[in-house]
């Protein structure tokens, strides 16, 4: 489907359009995730010593469990991601029907970028460097695109 004068796709030219007229809002709302991933950074320099020490058997039970990956079935993981980031989604469209979720909307972000950062802070604690290629990484693409979906 082109616009005729070119070839230019008419689809492409939309959302150009709509990235410009919104660049603020993009610009806002990135803002937001990276201050509320440095929150959550931070706030694992507040946690006690106990609860670190909670995490770290936590985290190493799971990275145990997802090296022995012969247990984990993909569809099921599959399956599960997709209904979580469903209700995610589900629950921005319905808050975003009113004025009145917009705030709650901010916030829910805020709190996905203090998640985010929290994780990452964590698991670089945790496991130096290769703690951040294994949390960032992966982390930032679901985000990316489950941002894009959106």
């Amino acid at each position: 489907m082109t616009d005729g004068q070119g070839g230019v796709p008419v689809n492409f030219r939309l959302w150009n359009l709509s990235a410009r007229n919104n660049l603020n809002l993009y610009v806002f709302m990135g803002a937001l995730i990276v201050v509320g991933a440095i929150f959550g950074a931070l706030l694992v320099n507040a946690l006690t010593l106990d609860q670190q020490q909670e995490l770290a058997d936590e985290v190493g039970v799971y990275l145990t469990t997802v090296q022995d990956s012969d247990n984990i079935a993909a569809s099921a993981t599959f399956w599960d991601s997709f209904l979580f980031y469903g209700k995610w989604l589900g629950l921005i469209w319905l808050l975003g029907l009113s004025v009145i979720g917009l705030p709650i909307v901010l916030a829910l972000d805020f709190l996905k970028g203090v998640l985010i950062g929290f994780a990452v802070a964590l698991l670089v604690r945790q496991l130096a460097w290769k703690g951040y290629s294994s949390s960032w990484l992966p982390r930032l693409l679901r985000m990316r695109l489950s941002y894009r979906r959106s």
